[in-house]
C-alpha cells in the first residue's frame, strides 16, 4: 500500500490503516516490483517490502485487536475531552427536573434565545451558541416544546437531556409556539431571537413535507403577529414552503 500523495509527511503520532481484499497479499508478487531503492518515497518502505512477513496465531491476533481497540478508546476519550474543553459547561449535569420551568421564566432572563421544538442532533444546535470563541456573554437558551425528549432512565434523564445536561443556561418549558400565552412565559418580548425547528421525518412517518412544515409555519406566524421586534429563524423541510413566510 502507498501513500498518496507519496510526498505526505505523517505527524510525529500513531498512524493506523486498514486494507479492504478478497485474499491474503501475494508476497512474491509485491517482491517483484522493481522500485528503485534510491527513491525518497520509497526509502523507508523498501525493507517492509523484502521482508515476507511472519504468521501469528489467532490468541496474538486477539490480543493485537484488543490492545487496538483500547488505544483507539483512549484516544477517542482523551479528544472528546478537549473538544468538551472549548465550550461553556456546568461543573456537574443538570437534572431533567432542574431545567424544567414550572411557570413562567425568572424576570431576571432577557435577551435569550429560544428554540421551538426538540430534534435529536439538538445538540449540534446548542454547540455554537456555547462556544468559547464567540464574542461577548453566552445567552441563555430555552426550549419551548411539547415534543418527548426520548423514554426517561432511573434518574429521570433521557438520551436526548444526557447530550446537553453539561451546557450552562439551558431551559425546558413545557409548551408550543402555537400558543401566545406559552411564548409569553418564556418571555419571547424580551428574547433576542426564536429558532423554529422543523419536525423529522421519523416523528412524522407518512407525513409529506409540506404538512411537516405547517407547524413551523403557524409557529412563525404566530410568533410575528405578537413579537414583531425579535428575530426569528425558521427551518424548513420544503424550499416551495418559504412563499408562506412572506
Amino acid at each position: 500500500m502507498f501513500v498518496n500523495p507519496s510526498e505526505y509527511i505523517f505527524d510525529n503520532e500513531n498512524h493506523y490503516g486498514y486494507v479492504i481484499h478478497h485474499c491474503l497479499p501475494s508476497y512474491e508478487q509485491i517482491n517483484g516490483i522493481n522500485l528503485k531503492p534510491s527513491s525518497a518515497e520509497n526509502f523507508f518502505i523498501m525493507d517492509y517490502l523484502n521482508v515476507k512477513e511472519q504468521p501469528i496465531s489467532k490468541k496474538e491476533m486477539v490480543e493485537i485487536n484488543l490492545r487496538l481497540a483500547k488505544q483507539l478508546e483512549n484516544e477517542s476519550k482523551q479528544n472528546t475531552q478537549t473538544c468538551i474543553e472549548n465550550f461553556y459547561k456546568t461543573k456537574k449535569p443538570v437534572s431533567l427536573n432542574e431545567a424544567r420551568v414550572k411557570n413562567k421564566l425568572d424576570s431576571s432572563i432577557d435577551g435569550h434565545i429560544i428554540v421551538c421544538g426538540i430534534v435529536k442532533g439538538i445538540k449540534n444546535l446548542i454547540l455554537p451558541l456555547r462556544s468559547k470563541f464567540q464574542s461577548g456573554n453566552i445567552r441563555p437558551i430555552v426550549i419551548l416544546s411539547n415534543d418527548s425528549l426520548g423514554d426517561e432512565n432511573l434518574n429521570g434523564d433521557t438520551y436526548i437531556w444526557s447530550e446537553i445536561n453539561i451546557f450552562e443556561e439551558i431551559y425546558l418549558i413545557r409548551g408550543s409556539a402555537l400558543i401566545p400565552a406559552d411564548l409569553e412565559r418564556a418571555r419571547a418580548g424580551k428574547a433576542k431571537a426564536i429558532i423554529i425547528l422543523s419536525k423529522s421525518n421519523e416523528s412524522s412517518s407518512g407525513s409529506s413535507q409540506n404538512n411537516l412544515d405547517a407547524d413551523a409555519i403557524f409557529m412563525y406566524k404566530t410568533i410575528e403577529a405578537n413579537h414583531k421586534n425579535v428575530t426569528i429563524v425558521t427551518e424548513l423541510t420544503s424550499v416551495s414552503a418559504i412563499g408562506f413566510l412572506e
